[in-house]
């Protein structure tokens, strides 16, 4: 047989081992992921009254020289399993920053849902999307939410624990270390 015949076979054989695979694939009893499958549905909301000084709790971080706090009597934990919550940060040159955000323990993820304004009310966030926490010193906060505050693994902490933990800066952590204990 010619080298160009043994190409031609070869081709040959490697088109019809491709087809045959792809038609095994298609085939298949393999379940096809569909986004619409999620039983997971993330429950409406719309953001609470503005807070008050009165129902602000610090979460002490040294992270960062701004205070972060939390409006304690908008914390709730919903049925769909994210803890909602209004977050005031106040920084060290006298700048207030006022949202009303969401917490995925479940996904490791966050939303904002609004904005607070000077006046009082809430701007509706424009970009609402859910996005990963990530352990960055910017946003820092939220990746010691999700760890020690907020979250016990996938599972929502109860809002009871977590304003008592709130004041602490999280819940006390184990030594990563076990010699060091």
């Amino acid at each position: 047989m010619s080298v160009g015949r043994l190409r031609d076979v070869a081709r040959t054989l490697f088109v019809c081992t491709l087809l045959a695979a792809c038609s095994a694939a298609a085939q298949s009893n393999l379940p096809v992921p569909n986004a619409g499958d999620d039983e997971w549905k993330e429950l409406g909301t719309t953001p609470p009254a503005y807070p008050v000084p009165a129902a602000l709790m610090k979460f002490p971080t040294s992270w960062t020289a701004h205070e972060v706090l939390i409006d304690t009597a908008t914390l709730n934990i919903a049925a769909d399993a994210i803890v909602r919550y209004t977050l005031v940060i106040k920084t060290a040159g006298g700048a207030e920053n006022v949202t009303y955000e969401g917490l995925r323990c479940e996904t490791g993820q966050r939303r904002v849902y609004a904005f607070g304004r000077r006046d009082g009310t809430w701007a509706v966030a424009r970009n609402a999307d859910w996005r990963p926490i990530e352990d960055t010193r910017i946003n820092r906060h939220y990746f010691e939410f999700w760890r020690d505050l907020f979250c016990d693994g996938k599972t929502p902490e109860r809002r009871a624990d977590i304003l008592r933990h709130l004041p602490l800066g999280g819940r006390p952590r184990q030594a990563s270390n076990p010699a060091a204990e």
